[in-house]
């Protein structure tokens, strides 16, 4: 087996929904594999219900060369796979025009999911074991709450229920997955997490909080490619013309090794192949250059 830390770069399942076809949401992941990608992101909520089950067609062959993470706290709205082509058509349209998200007794609701704002431990093992038969597996490497502040997942009964799982063999690895807020909330993470995965949520206090409070965790660090707008406008205002964006944002997390896995997500098989191909390029970028498109990052946020 392979190990997904010496690669250091996962593929998030979170883009799949945009193929017109199974099959072409399966051979993109089957393109990350055979680009030596062995790690891959999950969750209930993606695709509108349907990640967990393209994964699944996928690792069912492979289970032992791939490690896994899915999720429990945001439940989709579903539609069919088959409709997802006319849907993307209308995506970024109806985001726009459904974006206010209004909370109601239990959950938070969007105009695409659902976020939970309190845990009933049933719930919580009825959404693992549907998982794990939407992923055919018995078990999964990370299982991690999302979007679920810590005072939330603290709570006893949730704790004692997770290690059960843990115990039963069905999860490797306990973690929360979302921003700093939801990670941390104010109140430090029990030791029964031992996964973290987070955006690039550059500021002091998040950094701070990683190396004082959270030690020792395995680090997942998604969206690559959510800088993308930043470092377009660093390198133009900068007048750099011999870098690309997608080069800059690798090379930035490529030195930015203390945080682990990172992921990324594409439904465009060539465009999977060439940020594999850029991420394990021996090309230097002049190290004054990422200093100052850190400091660049920085400044956009409030630290």
């Amino acid at each position: 087996m392979r190990n997904a830390d010496q690669v250091n770069l996962g593929f998030g399942t979170s883009s799949l929904g945009r193929n017109y076809t199974v099959r072409g949401a399966v051979r993109n992941l089957e393109t990350a594999f055979d680009q030596g990608v062995v790690h891959f992101d999950t969750a209930p909520a993606y695709c509108f219900g349907h990640a967990e089950m393209l994964l699944g067609k996928f690792i069912r062959d492979r289970r032992d060369a791939v490690t896994v993470t899915t999720k429990f706290g945001i439940t989709p709205r579903r539609i069919p796979f088959a409709l997802m082509p006319a849907f993307n058509l209308v995506r970024t349209p109806l985001k726009r025009l459904l974006s206010t998200a209004v909370k109601v007794s239990g959950s938070q609701h969007h105009h695409a999911f659902s976020y939970t704002t309190s845990i009933d431990p049933q719930r919580l093992e009825d959404s693992l074991h549907h998982s794990l038969k939407e992923l055919r597996t018995d078990y999964v490497d990370n299982f991690m709450l999302h979007r679920i502040a810590s005072p939330l997942a603290n709570q006893d009964d949730v704790v004692e229920r997770l290690l059960k799982l843990k115990e039963a063999g069905k999860v490797r690895h306990l973690g929360l997955a979302g921003s700093f807020d939801d990670i941390y909330g104010g109140e430090p993470l029990r030791e029964a997490y031992t996964a973290i995965q987070f955006g690039d949520d550059l500021s002091k206090r998040f950094r701070e909080t990683i190396t004082d409070d959270l030690p020792g965790r395995r680090y997942y660090r998604f969206g690559v490619f959510a800088i993308m707008g930043q470092a377009r406008e660093f390198l133009r205002e900068n007048e750099v013309s011999d870098i690309s964006a997608a080069e800059l944002c690798l090379a930035y997390y490529k030195e930015d090794k203390d945080f682990g896995i990172t992921l990324f997500s594409s439904s465009r098989n060539e465009n999977i192949k060439e940020v594999v191909r850029l991420w394990r390029s021996d090309k230097q970028l002049p190290p004054h250059v990422i200093t100052r498109f850190r400091e660049y990052l920085l400044q956009s946020v409030k630290v």
